[in-house]
């Protein structure tokens, strides 16, 4: 409990301090980079309070001059800090809407461009990836997303849905599968405890999204889900070979 309430109270500060240098910089941070390096150095920050260890493999297949769609398993609340601290680029999050009004937070993420998707109205859900189309083609940046669409509670990954997918086709930014692996330990859906521990973040080739266009959609979620898994499924084997 005494690290949870250190995180908690860390969280609490951070989230006030930055998120009010974001609001203050956004009338001169009309793209939202400036704010988007702030973003990840709370992530950072939020990442050492916590005691996670992370590792990153394959992000040297990645173009630091591109923009990409990193699609990625949910495990944890952890999972979003981790890939905003380590991908060196200019990311926000496919997020839900209740998270817009937050104070500071939610503040922050629409002052750094954050696209809200309301999931319980689907009209509103359209109209809303028909304007992210638009903003990204306007002002192209990174895209992380969870086609989940849920945190997992258990060791098995739930199916992948398209929609997300289906807007990285459309806009054709390529696809980067990757598999976050250990933050479940860390903190698990429905629980305010914090444990310290390792974790890591599996990075695959990116997919180019051209060749797809006007191709099942989910045939290539699909294909996603599949690398993904494989990515993840890798690490369990190994955690399981150096702890028995």
């Amino acid at each position: 409990m005494i690290r949870t309430t250190f995180v908690l109270i860390n969280h609490l500060i951070w989230t006030t301090v930055l998120g009010t240098v974001i609001l203050i910089m956004s009338p001169f941070d009309r793209h939202g980079h400036a704010g988007g390096k702030i973003m990840r150095l709370w992530s950072w920050i939020m990442l050492k309070v916590s005691g996670v260890r992370y590792r990153i493999s394959g992000l040297d297949k990645l173009d630091r001059a591109r923009h990409y769609f990193f699609a990625a398993n949910h495990e944890s609340a952890f999972d979003i800090p981790l890939c905003f601290a380590v991908l060196p680029f200019h990311v926000v999050s496919l997020a839900k809407i209740e998270l817009k009004n937050v104070p500071f937070l939610g503040w922050a993420m629409r002052c750094t461009k954050h696209i809200f998707i309301d999931r319980y109205r689907m009209r509103k859900a359209v109209e809303t990836i028909r304007e992210a189309e638009k903003s990204l083609r306007k002002n192209p940046r990174s895209v992380l997303i969870f086609p989940e669409g849920e945190r997992t509670v258990t060791n098995k990954m739930f199916p992948f849905k398209r929609g997300a997918l289906r807007l990285a086709i459309k806009v054709g930014m390529p696809v980067v599968p990757m598999a976050i692996c250990g933050t479940m330990q860390i903190n698990k859906m429905g629980s305010y405890l914090v444990r310290a521990g390792d974790v890591e973040l599996r990075i695959d080739h990116p997919i180019e999204t051209i060749e797809w266009q006007g191709k099942n959609a989910q045939d290539f979620t699909d294909l996603i889900e599949e690398k993904v898994s494989f990515m993840r499924e890798a690490w369990h084997t190994k955690m399981n070979q150096v702890n028995p």
